[in-house]
């Protein structure tokens, strides 16, 4: 391996530690705002699958960021 191999083959728990932390913040954010009108009000009223998606958006956002039981 060459010596910049080696420089990112440190840096990589750390990469993948930032991606799953912003892709879960992200789920996480996207399902509140579905459930709880939070940050800011959803425009129209929500069916049934939004208020489904929004807790899948949600539980996955957490499990995501390892915030639960680890499954695996």
């Amino acid at each position: 391996m060459s010596q910049f191999d080696n420089l990112l083959a440190d840096k990589e728990p750390q990469a993948y530690a930032l991606v799953r932390i912003v892709t879960g913040f992200l789920f996480i954010w996207h399902g509140a705002q579905k459930l709880f009108n939070f940050p800011v009000d959803f425009p129209y009223p929500l069916s049934p699958l939004m208020y489904t998606a929004g807790v899948i958006e949600l539980v996955g956002g957490l499990l995501v960021m390892r915030a639960g039981p680890k499954i695996l």
